[in-house]
């Protein structure tokens, strides 16, 4: 395992929810709240498809990282706002297998202490996710 550039690496364990369901046409937010606080923006989400995930044509799949300064709190989105979203533009529907990486993404630095995220669908979408904390090579 190497630190360099672009190489993928996570927390031990620090996951933000590992086998979520993707909602098929609305929205979950991963169980647990993980300490981000004031990390410089050094910290990114992996995104892991643990059983086949398939996104329809047409459709997106947004995630939304949301922040509180407390584990037990109200999370919301960050201002300014922030989200990550896979579209399929394509014909077909967009197929990823077990262990395939949908996409990772900088957690932006914030004030507040921890972080959740929020999974969004537009339609149809199925399949389980790990979504874990990562950091950055730097």
């Amino acid at each position: 395992m190497g630190f360099g550039y672009k190489d993928k690496t996570n927390w031990y364990d620090q996951y933000f929810e590992k086998g979520i369901t993707i909602p098929s046409t609305s929205s979950a937010t991963c169980a647990n709240p993980l300490p981000v606080g004031k990390t410089g923006g050094s910290l990114v989400a992996h995104v892991t498809a643990v059983t086949a995930v398939s996104i329809p044509a047409g459709k997106t799949v947004t995630f939304t990282p949301l922040y509180c300064a407390t584990s037990d709190g109200t999370f919301a989105a960050p201002s300014p706002a922030y989200a990550v979203a896979l579209t399929n533009s394509g014909a077909d529907a967009k197929a990823y297998a077990a262990g395939d990486e949908l996409c990772s993404f900088l957690l932006p630095d914030q004030d507040e202490e921890y972080a959740k995220v929020k999974i969004t669908t537009d339609g149809a979408c199925t399949g389980t996710l790990d979504v874990a904390l990562g950091y950055t090579a730097r």
